[in-house]
């Protein structure tokens, strides 16, 4: 359970990383803002759906850098407000259709066991409005991946690097931290799931903390960004490989 809470929070750090919001244009905006993010996410060993969302109607500072292949971002986010945009539905493909309540301290959060989602299948995203308006998307779910390089046990602060079978999409590799009154870290870097191998380097590792863990997770994945009435919307698809909570070494 404690492993699924993180991940929601995980999730909920994609909502700017993987759009074309630059890291001046964070910065410079004013303290009060709307975004969203929704997050369906697939593994098929466990035949299970995870699917996470939120939408932030007073989303606090943010401090975010990108590093090569990855977003570092720096988060407030453990008193931020969510608005509801009433019942939201993940439709379509192989996958069970998936249908979620508004929660006011979590936004939208639903594991489902059952069939999963196959790669191509094109998903259906809609949202019945509330506060939020309502909206309908499509969005593709990716190709799986085998990650060669096996779980990892620890995390050393000098670089990570991950190895995998080729494969069509992209592959993610997020490394979180959730310390005990401090922001909230997620580092989000995409590579090509045809180079069968991607490298974190220790500079984008610099904001980890010692003495904690970190939660890593490895999938493939697909991303979009869409308008829902005032509120830029991240939508991200994507496949398990590896989900992880591992010590962090120098």
């Amino acid at each position: 359970m404690r492993l699924h809470i993180i991940l929601l929070a995980l999730a909920g750090c994609s909502s700017s990383e993987l759009g074309e919001v630059t890291a001046d244009a964070q910065l410079d905006a004013a303290p009060s803002y709307k975004e969203g993010y929704v997050e369906i996410l697939g593994r098929k060993s466990i035949t299970l759906t995870e699917v996470a969302g939120a939408f932030l109607a007073d989303e606090p500072p943010v401090a975010v850098r990108d590093d090569g292949p990855c977003r570092i971002a720096l988060r407030n986010r453990a008193m931020t407000p969510t608005v509801s945009a009433g019942t939201l539905t993940i439709a379509g493909g192989a996958g069970p259709t998936v249908t979620l309540s508004y929660d006011p301290y979590t936004g939208y959060f639903k594991d489902t066991y059952g069939p999963s989602y196959a790669a191509n299948d094109q998903l259906t995203v809609s949202a019945a409005g509330d506060a939020v308006p309502a909206f309908s998307t499509q969005i593709a779910f990716p190709a799986s991946v085998t990650v060669t390089s096996g779980t990892p046990a620890i995390l050393n602060k000098s670089g990570f690097t991950a190895t995998w079978d080729l494969t069509t999409s992209p592959v993610r590799i997020r490394i979180g931290q959730y310390p005990s009154g401090a922001p909230q870290l997620s580092i989000t870097c995409v590579f090509d799931g045809a180079a069968g191998t991607g490298m974190i380097p220790a500079s984008a590792l610099a904001d980890v903390m010692m003495g904690g863990s970190v939660v890593i997770q490895v999938t493939t994945t697909s991303a979009t960004r869409l308008m829902v009435g005032e509120y830029p919307t991240d939508l991200t698809a994507s496949e398990w490989a590896v989900l992880t909570q591992v010590p962090v070494q120098p």
